[in-house]
């Protein structure tokens, strides 16, 4: 390492999102699509991609004739639908460690294996291999299916497979870049951000870290009760609609309650100048909102992986990767808050751009 805080970087607003031109070109304007698995869970990471890839439809032109999540899904009401495509929702479940998300995937490609099936941006892991061969195998029994990953190691993953048609494009919440431009606007207080996270995927904080572990946050607390109380509804909706054997297409209505609190949440956050965080989608999200970033890698370096793929349309950014590097953190956001003047040069500095 050449330095405490390594030179990575963050997204320049737009550049990330015309990468989705390729995936576009896929299938024409006025294109029928069934889109399955979006989630209407409270992370709103995930949150976020299913934003970002309604809003890539609409600039496409594709629309969307069915659509399901996990729990409302039935395998008949697709096979009654008319359309060009399935689209499989993108993110990081893809793997092992969310498995029936990916159950999902290798039942659609069984059951419809002459129809194209194009899944969305992915982070790939597997801890078994003997698993990782097996569900990529299952995959390639379409005929026509894309799997597009959003970082080198998991597009090398994906290749091993010569069957399956594999892509590389960034997660799909990039698209939002125009949406955050009102808060962009916004100046924050001088305060950090730190967004920890607790699951399966979480790694041992650095001590320095520990010391203010009194102020970690993650999605249950920084969401607030809108959003739980909107997806409980939802959730509880999808159990009916599968106990009664009906899709009732809520998904218009989701997306157009999720940009509100999404919107919330992000306004939430946006006051704070400073983010720490162990989770893809807060560096996404700070990026987008021109916050200055330093993250910790999960359990499998999604994190590093990610933005190391799109190094070149990024700025600045820091990787908190030993007990130095979260001392230097912390010591820059001490600063924000004492003196905001000249705070972007010290940061470019901490990052040691060349």
């Amino acid at each position: 390492m050449t330095s405490v805080v390594k030179q990575i970087l963050r997204p320049k607003y737009g550049e990330l999102a015309s990468k989705h031109s390729e995936l576009a070109a896929r299938l024409p304007r006025g294109a029928r699509i069934a889109y399955l698995d979006y989630p209407t869970h409270n992370n709103t990471g995930d949150l976020l991609i299913f934003l970002g890839t309604m809003e890539f439809f609409r600039r496409a032109g594709w629309n969307v004739v069915y659509s399901a999540t996990l729990d409302n899904f039935n395998i008949e009401h697709l096979r009654r639908q008319r359309f060009d495509a399935i689209i499989m929702h993108g993110g990081g479940n893809f793997g092992d460690i969310y498995k029936f998300h990916q159950e999902l995937r290798e039942m659609i490609a069984y059951a419809f294996p002459d129809t194209p099936i194009i899944i969305f941006p992915q982070s790939i892991h597997f801890t078994d291999a003997e698993l990782k061969t097996k569900s990529m195998d299952s995959l390639s029994a379409a005929h026509d299916l894309s799997l597009y990953t959003r970082d080198t190691r998991s597009f090398a993953i994906a290749t091993e497979t010569a069957e399956i048609s594999s892509h590389l494009a960034p997660d799909m919440a990039h698209n939002l870049w125009e949406w955050f431009a009102d808060l962009r606007a916004i100046p924050g207080d001088g305060t950090t951000l730190l967004h920890i996270r607790r699951d399966v995927e979480a790694t041992p904080v650095p001590s320095p870290l520990l010391a203010r572990k009194a102020e970690f946050v993650d999605w249950p607390q920084i969401n607030g009760s809108r959003l739980r109380i909107q997806n409980g509804l939802f959730r509880k909706t999808e159990i009916l609609e599968r106990k009664l054997g009906i899709n009732l297409s809520t998904t218009s209505l989701f997306e157009t309650s999720c940009r509100s609190v999404v919107k919330s949440v992000a306004r939430r956050m946006n006051r704070h100048d400073v983010w720490i965080t162990s989770r893809l989608h807060t560096v996404i999200l700070g990026c987008l909102l021109d916050k200055y970033v330093f993250f910790i890698d999960n359990s499998y370096g999604k994190l590093s992986t990610y933005v190391s793929t799109w190094a070149e349309n990024f700025n600045p950014i820091g990787i908190i990767d030993s007990e130095a590097s979260a001392t230097e953190a912390l010591a820059f956001s001490a600063s924000v808050k004492a003196n905001r003047d000249g705070a972007q040069e010290r940061y470019r500095a901490l990052a040691c751009v060349r």
